[in-house]
This record gives structure tokens, sequence and C-alpha cells, in this order.
């Protein structure tokens, strides 16, 4: 499943979802996309992954490996007479 970190978490107030290094709230009123059933990680599953397939965030495990956002490079795009970047 396509997923990637959000680089947001829902610590220090289950569902309300700020920066971890700047502690900016992001969703002050505790809305959030959030997908059906989330926030549940109360004390351990603090960390805000997207799944791609569902456009929704769900809370995670920090110990858990997914990509971030900031990762994904520009790719490639090729065209009849040559290459050109988007």
């Amino acid at each position: 499943m396509p997923h990637f970190w959000s680089g947001l978490w829902d610590e220090p107030q289950e569902g309300v979802l700020s920066v971890p290094v700047t502690g900016e709230v992001i969703s002050p009123n505790g809305y959030a996309p959030f997908k059906f059933g989330n926030p549940r990680g109360f004390d351990h599953a603090n960390c805000m992954r997207v799944d791609m397939t569902r456009i929704a965030i769900s809370d995670t495990y920090c110990v858990n490996e997914y990509c971030g956002f900031c990762d994904i490079e520009k790719a490639p795009k090729f065209k009849l007479r040559g290459l050109y970047w988007l």
C-alpha cells in the first residue's frame, strides 16, 4: 500500500495535528481528514501517515518506516523529440 509520512503528529493531544519541531497546531478544532477509525493511537501511535489509496491520514507507530513527501524527486518525462522536465 502506498503510505507516506506526513511530518505531523498528535502526541500532545490525541486527534489534534501539530508539527513536532515547532509545535504549530495544524488542526486547531480537532478536525483532520482521518481514515475511518482513526485516530486510535493514544499514547503509542502518534505519528501521521498519509494513505494515498483513500486520501486520508491515520496514526501509526513512529518507528515504522515510510517514505516522506520530501523524498520524492522529480522524474524525467520523455517527449517524442527529447527529454524535458516538468
